[in-house]
């Protein structure tokens, strides 16, 4: 009988651990996901900022022109 509850034991230890590995796999999958939709926010805030960049240099492009300046590389 001792044998028997030593089993059971083991057993629930078993299970605890499975339990709690997969809360470490879950919270590990959040970790990624948040990771990767930080970095995705950062890329497009990025882009956003690359975007503002080149109209900005059209603009500047333009008023050149209107100067009567070509601007070079143009």
């Amino acid at each position: 009988m001792s044998d028997n509850k030593q089993r059971f034991r083991l057993a629930d230890m078993e299970t605890g651990e499975w339990l709690l590995t997969a809360q470490e796999e879950r919270e590990a999958r959040l970790e990624e996901r948040k990771a990767r939709l930080e970095a995705e926010d950062r890329t497009d805030k990025a882009q956003a900022q690359v975007n503002q960049a080149q109209q900005q240099i059209r603009q500047l492009m333009e008023q050149l022109r209107q100067l009567g300046v070509e601007p070079e590389n143009g």
